[in-house]
């Protein structure tokens, strides 16, 4: 009978087992865990803060203009001039701000107080704010549009001179306060700019600033390149210029180029050439001679380079060059300058054709822009000349 009530023990534990889902160990101590079924779990509570968006012009022309929005962790856009609440945490916002009475405008940059600080992003419409506490965001706008006009557009220079330039600015917009623009070219040390070009033998001067005022449209500006005097072989460069306003960290800039042609200096050398070849008898000219006359010969020479000719030689030939120099003589020019020489030594005409030849700088001493024309030859040969 006790055997047969133990059985009956088990196959009701058993029973329980499997429909009660219960373990075979029961632990029948009250669960005291915040996971109960009966308790809900405990969810942490942050604090909001109160933070103030706003946009302002640099000079305070204007506030509270276009929106600035919360990107992340959510998107909203957020009241200007007004608080608004927000947990401590990171987030990222986008300002934006259209043209305000028909003037452009670029960010300049955020800033923030309280317990309220700009992480990155901070000269860029889009900025990175972490919140630890109550304070503001102010995105602060300064940026007008302008254009440039550089001229002439092109030109050419011979090197060791100077390029002398127009620079206009032309605003595009109403001008803020004193609004700057930056002048320069497209030099490797200036803003950055890219590809760097090559200014080898230049030298920008005369560059600055153009400051307009808000009653102005326009201003004015005059530099100019001096190039090296040792430049060469000719070359033209290109002349990128740049204005940008230099107060916009998110720099607003218009560029022209122009085109710039550098010679090499050409250099100042005289060129002696003989001009004419003429005749006299018994001291008398003549255009014709008879056989056995006793004929003297003058030349006429000039200096037709840029450059004064010291002492030189200028010789006389018969027949070129089968006989020796009949006479010579030494004579200087400056430059641009004609003389007429007449040789020492006479000649006794003889029967036949001759050739007259008059060579200047015949012993070659000049060094001149031309060495091939220093040669001048008549011919006797023509009736009645020689008989």
């Amino acid at each position: 009978m006790r055997r047969h009530a133990s059985a009956i023990a088990c196959v009701v534990l058993l029973f329980l087992m499997l429909f009660s889902n219960l373990s075979p160990l029961v632990n029948l101590t009250p669960s005291r865990s915040n996971t109960s079924p009966f308790k809900p779990p405990i969810e942490a509570v942050y604090a909001a803060y109160a933070v103030t968006f706003t946009t302002s012009e640099y000079d305070g022309d204007w506030s509270n203009q276009g929106s600035i929005t919360e990107i992340s962790p959510s998107f909203q856009n957020m009241p200007l001039g007004a608080s608004t609440s927000l947990g401590q945490g990171t987030y990222e916002f986008i300002v934006s701000v259209p043209a305000v009475n028909g003037r452009k405008y670029g960010l300049d940059h955020w800033t923030t107080s309280g317990s309220v600080q700009c992480m990155s992003g901070c000269s860029t419409n889009d900025a990175v704010i972490q919140v630890n506490g109550p304070g503001s965001v102010n995105a602060i706008y300064d940026r007008w549009a302008f254009s440039i006009n550089v001229t002439p557009t092109s030109q050419t220079v011979t090197a060791g001179n100077d390029a002398y330039y127009t620079f206009t600015v032309q605003a595009l917009s109403p001008v803020p306060n004193d609004g700057q623009v930056d002048v320069w070219d497209a030099t490797c040390w200036s803003v950055g700019y890219s590809p760097c070009p090559d200014h080898t033998g230049l030298t920008l001067l005369g560059t600055g600033y153009v400051t307009l005022k808000k009653s102005q449209t326009s201003g004015t500006l005059y530099p100019h390149i001096r190039t090296d005097s040792g430049i060469t072989p000719a070359q033209t460069k290109t002349i990128t210029w740049i204005g940008y306003i230099e107060s916009t960290s998110s720099s607003y800039w218009s560029t022209q180029d122009t085109s710039l042609t550098v010679n090499p200096v050409t250099p100042q050398k005289p060129d002696l050439i003989v001009t004419d070849i003429s005749m006299k008898v018994n001291g008398q000219p003549v255009t014709s001679v008879n056989a056995g006359d006793t004929v003297s010969f003058c030349a006429a020479i000039k200096n037709q380079g840029t450059a004064d000719a010291s002492t030189f030689l200028v010789a006389l030939w018969i027949d070129y060059p089968a006989n020796p120099v009949l006479s010579n003589f030494y004579d200087s020019l400056s430059a641009g300058a004609v003389d007429t020489k007449c040789f020492p030594d006479t000649w006794v005409a003889i029967e036949g054709s001759h050739d007259i030849s008059v060579k200047v700088d015949a012993n070659d001493v000049i060094q001149e822009s031309d060495e091939n024309n220093n040669v001048l030859t008549k011919s006797l040969s023509q009736k009645p000349l020689i008989s």
